[in-house]
């Protein structure tokens, strides 16, 4: 419910912080989390030209040695491998294991909070604004394939959770984009070249679409456990 302020309590089941046994799929997404992690790292790194993403086997960027499928394991492939290429012992990269054991912390956060269907959305919230964070850490984008469907999860996500509320969460996305893109369209009067993408604008937005106006105009919207 929101009180006064704009906060926003979730209501979940009970689990095993409560003394319940947690169902065996509430786990699934620790499971799953470094599997995540290598797929958006992957993805994070072939992004924009995404070449062979789909049909492509990993390859060592050194020597373009195919990584073996036993390789492959999360965190503990680079660590059997002593973080270096099998074939020409490049060294590879700490941020394979890290971005996988990210994603992981993330699911477990989740879990410790959530269940049901609440917690894969908050697994996905997490894992789409980690692949988000990497993209723009490495290339200076945010692209509109994962702000624009988050806009979208997150509006799906008040119509079920906040139905009577749906208007507010609408309203911050509108707030959280129009405020970064008018700011953009004066800097590119002013200075005649772009000087904010609209990434960060989209981006914003869908932080409204979670978290309702209050959160985007800054003054409230916090998320809290009941």
């Amino acid at each position: 419910m929101r009180d006064g302020l704009g906060e926003l309590s979730l209501e979940f089941r009970p689990g095993a912080a409560d003394g319940q046994r947690m169902l065996w799929f509430d786990f699934f997404p620790v499971f799953l989390g470094p599997f995540v992690g290598s797929f958006l790292f992957a993805a994070a790194v072939r992004y924009p030209q995404m070449t062979g993403f789909v049909t492509g086997r990993s390859m060592c960027p050194s020597c373009r040695a195919q990584i073996a499928i036993r390789d492959l394991l999360p965190v503990f492939g680079w660590l059997l491998l002593g973080g270096r290429c099998r074939v020409c012992a490049t060294p590879i990269g700490w941020q394979y294991p890290a971005v996988e054991l990210a994603a992981t912390a993330i699911a477990l956060w989740a879990v410790a909070e959530f269940s049901g269907w609440l917690l894969w959305v908050s697994c996905a919230l997490g894992w789409v604004l980690m692949a988000l964070s990497i993209i723009d850490w490495r290339c200076s984008r945010l692209p509109d394939a994962l702000t624009l469907p988050l806009l979208l999860l997150g509006l799906a996500v008040a119509a079920v959770n906040w139905p009577t509320e749906l208007a507010d969460h609408v309203f911050g996305a509108v707030v959280g984009y129009s405020g970064l893109a008018a700011i953009a369209w004066a800097y590119r009067r002013l200075r005649g070249f772009d000087g904010l993408g609209l990434g960060d604008a989209k981006l914003l937005a869908a932080g409204g679409a979670w978290l309702s106006w209050q959160a985007a105009h800054g003054t409230a919207g916090r998320i809290e456990r009941k």
